[in-house]
């Protein structure tokens, strides 16, 4: 949902921290991950605001409700002052040796990022980038702030939607894709097969040793 980049740059704004939470977390991990942050707000889509019901913090509901509490709120004319230190986002590990632990990405860190991973892979400013990766997780936090930082475009799709997915390589300068390496292949039998070159990619975000080669040649 684009609402939650609108959250992560609010949060920049105000000098507030957002804490991603991953919605495939048993009851007992996210409570564990609230807890390690004592949230003053949570924000929440309207299929998750069940989970949250023994929570004692104000939720606010993405969709209606969000958008009558911006139309109602009192504008913020200049950003809060923070140190470039100060946190901006918490991530959390997946929790494979025990609970899921919380990283804290800084303002610093979050910019000066940006710059090297695009000089590295060659992405241009105006590169758009198709955010289908949760938003909760690095993949796909990172590079939507990145290319909003730059002038790019972000497209926000719900999950793995193989259609958008396609539609916005035909139709979209995407200078790096974000994969996972069982979706190699079939994305490229799928372009093949529906005739899409597609020259934009020029980088394919994706763990290669774990890709044939061939497979990422025809991405």
């Amino acid at each position: 949902r684009t609402e939650y980049l609108e959250a992560f740059l609010a949060c920049a704004w105000l000098g507030a921290v957002a804490a991603c939470q991953n919605w495939r977390l048993a009851p007992g991990e996210l409570a564990h991950c609230l807890d390690l942050v004592e949230p003053s707000v949570i924000l929440a889509a309207p299929d998750q605001r069940e989970r949250l019901a023994e929570r004692d913090e104000w939720t606010l509901e993405f969709g209606a409700s969000w958008e009558r509490a911006i139309e109602g709120a009192d504008p913020l004319p200049h950003p809060v002052d923070v140190n470039p230190e100060d946190a901006f986002l918490i991530l959390y590990t997946s929790g494979t040796t025990g609970l899921p632990k919380a990283a804290v990405i800084s303002h610093r860190a979050a910019i000066a990022r940006n710059p090297v991973t695009r000089a590295e892979l060659g992405i241009a400013p105006t590169d758009a980038f198709v955010a289908w990766s949760p938003l909760y997780h690095m993949g796909g936090a990172e590079y939507s702030l990145g290319t909003l930082m730059t002038g790019g475009a972000v497209h926000v799709v719900d999950g793995y939607d193989e259609d958008a997915l396609v539609a916005h390589i035909r139709e979209t300068d995407l200078g790096w894709l974000l994969l996972m390496p069982g979706m190699v292949g079939r994305l490229a039998d799928r372009l093949e097969a529906e005739g899409i070159t597609s020259r934009s990619i020029r980088c394919c975000g994706v763990m290669a040793d774990l890709v044939p080669a061939h497979d990422l040649a025809r991405i």
